[in-house]
């Protein structure tokens, strides 16, 4: 029985068929020393991503599998759990193997434009569904604890094709339901028909949901009824991402975990370092996904780099994102960083030091986010059916997406922590409403409200003009086409306006900002305007206050976020956007961070007696003190710190508790560097 470790490392590596005994002896030696707690066996000798030929053969698992018992009994020895993902299931892209020459009678996936893959296979062939609850039936031979399914377990993203699959055996299940014969062309042209959705879009959508979802169960019972004691894991895909797709999470979720607890695996993306930014992302996944899912599960996140070197990721940019993964509650990581052709993990040590050095600091963190308890924040919201609703501006898939990775970056950048259970404040950008009953939209309307212009929009045509504040409304447009508009007047001073401040509306080079032409009711407190060049008195509301008849409050800026304009972050945006959410809350903010610099990453989870601040600095400049403003009835008692050792200490002097109207302003009073976040728990009385 392996020893649960809170901060639990599961690397995820390729075994060289044919270094297997020196891997195998350095894997036994160098795991345990480094922290590792479990090894999940990535990509069988056959089915590796280097040198895959597409959809593995039984011949070939039947070969390997005494290797796997082999390697599964020298982990177990070592105190190592051991686990297996296979890299191929529908196969990611097409390979020189021509699947229906290997296995004849079996149907691949076919594009939009009729384009017809060689090796990715379509789930509805009997003959692809036949060989794969065979495959993965020798697999749960070797007994892992989790047998994890990859990401090409998806519609979308296999090349040459990056849509959903056309094929005669989806043309004939899709007519079936539409009740008449319906070709691909013409089915294509419904489902990427602009405007308001054809009817057809969301059958379809649910029908490609639903052949994803009964398959998972049916692997599952293909698993489990040679390996009982065997998990599924799921690489899951990001949420907003799967909505062009059909996918219902709790559907899929629930046949997977065959009655067992699933074992699930966010993307962090960055699977290359980039940007220190990129991290906005990866916390996302983790909040996004876990709400999306709404069953019980364990959450093991992706930590991959690609290509496994550190000329791809360094050790630094390793460690932040296992930081962000234990911060968020995490029960683990998945670590797919070593190179996969055979050089021994010692030969790149840096990730193995890192590793090491920081497992008891990770697991005192992660000893404290793993209790019960909720991320605070404002309120952002998710709707698996967004690819149903939303109304196409050009022909592409991809606009079946749903809006808010944007507004999760503007927020987040700007001090404003993000949540996704139900918060008394919340934000929408884009057409994330669409999905959203009248009766839901009343009940947000009777809270603190932030709507961006496209979402506002959304609320106008619904009928709730009235209730946000909007008199008349002209759907978001490039700015020049608005008027000459140049400068955003920051004018109001209960919202951290004055005289003389102004904020530009672009940035040079940058696609046209999206401008709504609204005008306000009478009563709505205007906070800022555009103005043209000149400054003339010719002017029209940005951003607005206005409380409505439900007993809410709403906050509309008429510029769209989605995208983010390159010119909307800066300092003056931050207090606008902080002071905005202060007023939204009614002074009560549950979490906003604020200080000496720029781009914080920030979280509060309140686990009964304590709340966990948390703030990550995205900054190459050094924060020279932070600041949490939070919420509570409560008093604080003490207030700790997480040292880099591992060990939870009083802050002394470097931290301050100033009570504040509803709630206090901790201040954290040293320096924030970029490799290092701050913890800090507030035990309350």
């Amino acid at each position: 029985m392996v020893k649960p470790s809170p901060a639990w490392y599961a690397l995820r590596y390729s075994i060289a068929p044919w270094s297997l005994d020196e891997s195998l002896k350095e894997l036994v030696q160098l795991l345990p020393r480094q922290g590792v707690d479990e090894l999940i066996l990535f990509q069988v000798f056959f089915d590796r991503e280097e040198n895959t030929r597409g959809l593995p053969e039984l011949r070939h698992a039947e070969h390997f599998l005494p290797q796997l018992l082999r390697i599964r009994e020298s982990l177990t020895e070592a105190g190592i759990r051991y686990s297996l993902n296979p890299w191929a299931v529908f196969v990611h892209r097409d390979t020189e193997q021509d699947v229906a020459g290997v296995f004849p009678g079996i149907q691949t996936m076919v594009g939009t434009d009729g384009t017809v893959c060689r090796t990715v296979c379509c789930p509805l062939s009997p003959v692809w569904r036949e060989h794969v609850l065979k495959l993965w039936s020798l697999y749960a031979r070797s007994r892992p604890h989790t047998l994890w399914l990859d990401d090409d377990f998806r519609f979308l993203n296999h090349y040459p094709i990056k849509t959903g699959c056309f094929c005669p055996l989806h043309l004939k299940l899709f007519s079936e339901r539409a009740g008449r014969t319906v070709g691909r062309e013409e089915l294509v042209a419904a489902l990427l028909a602009k405007g308001k959705p054809h009817p057809w879009r969301s059958e379809f959508l649910a029908m490609q949901g639903e052949v994803m979802a009964e398959f998972a169960g049916a692997l599952a019972a293909a698993v489990h009824a040679v390996s009982p004691e065997t998990h599924m894991g799921w690489m899951c895909h990001e949420p907003r991402y799967n909505c062009a797709q059909g996918t219902e999470w709790e559907k899929i979720g629930a046949a997977l975990s065959g009655g067992k607890k699933l074992y699930i695996r966010p993307s962090l993306a960055n699977y290359s370092e980039t940007s220190l930014r990129g991290l906005y992302v990866s916390q996302d996944s983790i909040k996004l996904t876990r709400h999306a899912l709404d069953m019980p599960a364990v959450d093991m996140t992706e930590i991959e780099n690609s290509p496994m070197t550190r000329y791809s990721k360094s050790a630094g940019f390793t460690f932040l994102q296992a930081a962000i993964s234990f911060a968020f509650g995490c029960r683990g990581i998945t670590l797919n960083i070593y190179d996969s052709m055979g050089m021994p993990i010692s030969g790149d040590p840096s990730y193995g030091v890192v590793l090491k050095k920081y497992k008891f600091f990770l697991n005192s963190l992660a000893e404290r986010t793993q209790k019960y308890g909720t991320y605070r924040g404002v309120q952002l919201l998710h709707d698996d059916r967004a690819g149903f609703f939303n109304r196409l501006k050009r022909s592409d898939f991809n606009m079946m997406m749903e809006d808010g990775d944007s507004l999760v970056y503007a927020l987040e950048s700007l001090g404003v922590p993000t949540a996704y259970d139900k918060m008394d404040v919340v934000a929408a950008s884009g057409q994330v409403l669409r999905p959203f009953s009248d009766d839901s939209i009343r009940s947000l309307l009777g809270k603190g409200l932030f709507l961006d212009g496209e979402a506002a929009g959304t609320l106008v045509e619904r009928g709730f003009g009235q209730d946000i504040g909007i008199k008349s409304f002209e759907s978001p447009r490039p700015v020049h086409e608005v008027g000459s508009f140049r400068f955003e007047e920051f004018a109001n001073a209960e919202f951290g306006g004055g005289q003389g401040k102004y904020m530009r509306c672009m940035s040079l080079g940058e696609a046209p900002l999206q401008l709504a032409s609204i005008k306000p009711v009478d009563g709505a407190q205007v906070i800022s305007s555009f103005v043209p060049w000149d400054r003339a008195a010719v002017k029209i509301p940005h951003t607005f206050a206005f409380e409505n008849s439900y007993g809410g409050r709403i906050v509309v800026q008429s510029v769209s976020l989605s995208p983010l304009p390159r010119g909307y972050l800066n300092d003056r945006r931050r207090e606008q956007v902080q002071n905005a959410f202060r007023w939204l809350s009614y002074g009560r903010p549950a979490v906003m961070v604020s200080g000496d610099g720029v781009y914080p990453l920030g979280f509060r989870k309140d686990t009964g007696d304590s709340s966990v601040l948390g703030m990550f600095n995205l900054s190459l400049d050094p924060w020279k003190r932070v600041i949490f403003d939070i919420s509570s009835n409560r008093s604080i008692e003490r207030l700790e710190i997480l040292k880099e050792n591992g060990a939870w200490t009083d802050g002394g002097s470097l931290l301050s508790a100033e009570k504040k109207a509803g709630g206090y302003r901790i201040t954290y009073s040293r320096k924030v560097l970029n490799g290092m976040p701050l913890f800090i728990t507030a035990w309350w009385k």
